[in-house]
């Protein structure tokens, strides 16, 4: 099927595909598919085989097309997938330089891989595309949000000249068996740089209706620093910190209780290292005027604990009626009666108790399931499932942070979410949140109110303690990528901490610290003190696709105008900023802390190693 004349310059072909039970695949050549409707707005594909019918609709909406795929025919032939590719010619200029953009289905996977010819690199990804540079135009394609099942893309260099961009929709066994299927809607943008398609696409991103969004929570949490080594004490000594620091008892209002307090996964009870109780400890943090919040493990549930042993029938299961197993847990099936009543029951009895911030974590596990209790319901429905009961469970005046929440989810259903892995204070870390950031910059506002993770600054030269961190035994590569290591690196000096302090504020989300505030020194209270207060807007990454990450962020606020600027380099070097290559308006004045020099529309600051500058723009 040649559609060049539709998509324009580079697009060649389209091929379909219909995966069977029993692997039965079939192609846009067995349904011998032709064109039969033809605007200039919409095609329309269709294709017969036997009493399975094929259809293949693209409609153009604003700065892009829009691609999806119907399948009709007999329900007992059990449609397993559905899936489609495209072949693109690549441009002469971009056939050396070339990155992937990718937001796959863990936060692990995202950020701009290159392409070789053979084998991808990369991971299949709900965001995709080709970027030929910051400012050259490239393709992005982006699967419409809020989704019902999984849809992945999958980019492939045959050679020199050409790629195969593939798109694929996977079903539930339980849909599987419907008359009727349908792929994820999936946008195509060509024709515009990279930070204009990544914020077009969100444009076209359903935001909550009729509901404001969550002013960022300013608090603290446990996990980073004691990781789940936790005890009641610590929280008492961190709490002391804050009420007796002026600057942080103004600003903080919440203290999260992360990892560590329960009994197991499925027990969620306080364990002998809080021999007070759930219900004391969420009073004592509420007297010192702060909100109390609790982490917990959404959906994944310990195989030894109680609730796992004596109420299977609310667990997940395999094609094959073995239990689901994620990370060596077992998924609770919000879908089921039983499994809906074990959530509720456990997240009202945690707001009786008195907490009012719920770290919700866990739930992508819902993802790995091929089958729910019920059996229309699509892995993105089992999650916003959960979250429906959470909220039913803790009210509307509670605030639920989602952790590991898919934002394929959509907008409604978590008032705050974590965006990326885990920050520790490691460089590295720092750089593999940006990497999620620079592509998922417009969540911020449209989906929920963003959690880029705690503002941690502790390190050789901002921490009264010379072992900042507890031992960990892990060390490991991150779901065996190769590329990140968790946990493990050289900790943060001075001017890696005040660059991560500066993303974090950035961002626009919640700025919650992550530190043992006893234990900063002056340098490092200084640090937290100077960065306690969220933009609010998220900055946009304006060089996208120059790198590994983006080394400016421009950040419009009412009023102000700001620009952070990014040595990432492992060496110093003076880093120039032209406004009229970046296509904005040139103001009458910078101001920055550092050295740094502005003329003819340009400033240039010298950056020590992984040193960032904030300027204010005047105008």
């Amino acid at each position: 099927m040649n559609i060049q004349s539709v998509l324009g310059t580079g697009f060649q072909n389209m091929k379909a595909e219909v995966i069977l039970k029993e692997s039965v695949c079939l192609t846009s050549e067995d349904f011998r598919m032709s064109l039969v409707n033809e605007t200039e707005k919409s095609l329309e594909f269709l294709g017969t085989l036997a009493d399975m019918t094929l259809r293949i609709y693209m409609r153009k909406k604003e700065e892009c097309w829009q691609l999806q795929m119907e399948w009709e025919g007999n329900g007992r032939l059990a449609c397993r997938s559905l899936g489609w590719s495209l072949s693109f010619i690549l441009p002469e200029q971009g056939r050396g330089d070339l990155k992937v953009p990718c937001a796959g289905r863990y936060v692990s996977d995202c950020g701009l891989y290159p392409l070789n010819t053979g084998a991808s690199t990369k991971p299949d990804s709900r965001l995709s595309g080709l970027f030929f540079g910051p400012h050259r135009p490239c393709l992005l394609i982006g699967t419409e949000i809020p989704q019902k099942n999984l849809h992945l893309y999958t980019v492939t260099r045959i050679d020199e000249n050409t790629v195969w961009i593939s798109g694929k929709t996977t079903f539930p066994k339980g849909q599987g068996l419907a008359s009727v299927l349908r792929t994820e809607v999936s946008f195509i943008y060509q024709g515009l740089i990279p930070v204009e398609a990544v914020s077009a696409y969100g444009r076209h991103v359903s935001v909550i209706p009729e509901k404001a969004f969550a002013e960022p929570l300013i608090g603290w949490n446990s996990w980073d620093y004691y990781f789940s080594a936790l005890r009641q004490e610590d929280i008492w000594e961190n709490a002391d910190c804050i009420e007796q620091d002026p600057v942080l008892k103004e600003a903080v209002k919440c203290v999260i209780v992360d990892m560590g307090w329960e009994h197991r996964e499925g027990e969620w009870y306080a364990n002998y290292r809080f021999p007070d109780g759930l219900k004391a400890l969420a009073e004592r943090i509420s007297r010192r005027g702060l909100i109390p919040g609790i982490w917990t493990n959404g959906c994944e549930i310990h195989p030894l604990s109680y609730p796992a042993l004596r109420n299977g029938e609310m667990l997940l299961r395999n094609a094959d009626h073995t239990l689901l197993q994620v990370d060596q847990f077992y998924v609770i099936d919000p879908t089921h009666p039983a499994g809906e009543k074990f959530l509720y029951q456990t997240y009202n009895r945690l707001f009786q108790a008195g907490f009012r911030i719920f770290k919700v974590d866990f739930v992508d596990a819902l993802l790995e399931a091929e089958e729910f209790y019920d059996a229309g319901c699509g892995p993105y429905d089992a999650v916003r499932r959960v979250f429906e009961i959470v909220r039913q469970a803790v009210g509307h005046g509670s605030h639920i942070l989602g952790c590991a929440y898919p934002p394929e989810c959509g907008a409604g259903y978590a008032d705050s979410c974590r965006i990326g892995v885990d920050i520790h204070n490691h460089w590295e870390h720092v750089l593999w949140i940006l990497e999620y950031l620079q592509i998922n910059f417009w969540e911020n506002g449209r989906l929920f109110r963003i959690d880029p993770d705690f503002m941690i600054v502790r390190g050789i030269d901002t921490s009264l303690e010379e072992e900042t961190n507890v031992l960990n035994p892990m060390g490991e590569i991150w779901r065996n990528t190769g590329r990140h290591c968790w946990r493990s690196g050289p900790v943060f000096d001075r001017y890696e901490a005040e660059t991560w302090a500066n993303i974090v504020v950035f961002s626009g989300g919640n700025v919650i610290l992550g530190d043992r505030l006893g234990m900063l020194n002056q340098e490092g209270l200084r640090l937290i003190h100077e960065h306690l207060k969220p933009a609010g807007q998220t900055a946009v990454p304006l060089d996208l696709g120059a790198g590994r990450v983006a080394a400016f962020w421009y950040l419009q606020e009412p009023g102000r105008k700001r620009l952070l600027m990014i040595n990432h380099s492992d060496r110093e070097k003076t880093i120039s900023f032209s406004f009229a290559e970046y296509g904005l308006p040139v103001p009458e004045n910078v101001f920055c802390g550092k050295k740094g020099v502005w003329k003819n529309g340009v400033y240039s600051c010298f950056l020590n190693r992984h040193e960032s500058a904030v300027a204010e723009l005047v105008f």
